[in-house]
């Protein structure tokens, strides 16, 4: 790894699974919130807010969707920045051993 630049990749992985964690109970909550509530009339009591209110939540729902998309990439790519990263630096240690003649780095 770089001079100066340490990386912890239990701690980036425990990060990653925070990000996995909030994913799945916002995708939880997204469910609950359609179930009890598709039908926006009868959920407010009014039929004249049916539309509306079904705008609304298509609305909410495309924008939390954004949300899940965007823990769940981070995820996972910080679950495989934490698995990579030792076999990177496994590698290029090797390549600098090797490259001076078994000597390792100086």
């Amino acid at each position: 790894m770089a001079p100066g630049f340490e990386m912890n990749t239990q701690e980036v992985d425990g990060h990653a699974k925070t990000a996995c964690e909030l994913a799945e109970q916002l995708r939880s909550a997204r469910t609950t919130w359609d179930g009890a509530t598709r039908d926006g009339g009868n959920a407010c009591g009014m039929d004249i807010t049916s539309k509306a209110y079904t705008a609304m939540q298509d609305a909410w729902f495309d924008e939390i969707g954004v949300y899940i998309s965007v823990l769940e990439q981070l995820c996972e790519a910080m679950h495989t920045a934490a698995q990579q990263s030792g076999s990177d630096d496994d590698a290029a240690a090797q390549a600098l051993t090797a490259g001076r003649g078994g000597q390792g780095v100086q």
